[in-house]
């Protein structure tokens, strides 16, 4: 990854950070420094991370990025059922962030999937590049 700021997962989680901000912002007040900055700490942790993992130098390090932005999501989930069933929310606009939540998610699903996938072959690669090594290495010394 290079310029995190390129990636479709990045944007939407950084537009999903803005509403929920916007949304947190409207707690009541004896929730400033619990829900409400429980709730925007985690949703500001996802495109951070998802950035910070882009500077990563290998692959299962920027996957491993992902992971974290993901589980980030389900503290977030968890933070937007509680502003719902306190009545800090509607259940539409729960509702709405909540579909905005799990788009996100699946597009990390995928791109830790492609980079499992990628992960996998490279090892596969290794794996039989020295299989093939040790065969000629094994042709190579006479008996």
């Amino acid at each position: 990854m290079s310029d995190f700021r390129k990636y479709r997962v990045y944007q939407r989680a950084y537009a999903l950070q803005l509403d929920i901000q916007t949304v947190a912002n409207a707690f009541p007040t004896h929730e400033k420094y619990a829900l409400t900055s429980q709730l925007v700490r985690a949703i500001r942790t996802v495109p951070a991370t998802i950035a910070e993992g882009s500077g990563r130098l290998t692959e299962p390090d920027r996957r491993n990025f992902c992971i974290t932005a993901r589980a980030s999501l389900n503290e977030v989930l968890n933070h937007l059922d509680l502003a719902r069933d306190l009545g800090y929310i509607s259940v539409e606009i729960h509702d709405k962030l909540e579909q905005e939540v799990m788009a996100v998610r699946a597009m990390l699903n995928g791109l830790i999937r492609k980079m499992t996938d990628s992960i996998d072959a490279k090892k596969c690669n290794e794996m039989q590049q020295k299989q093939e090594s040790v065969a000629v290495t094994a042709e190579v010394v006479p008996a």
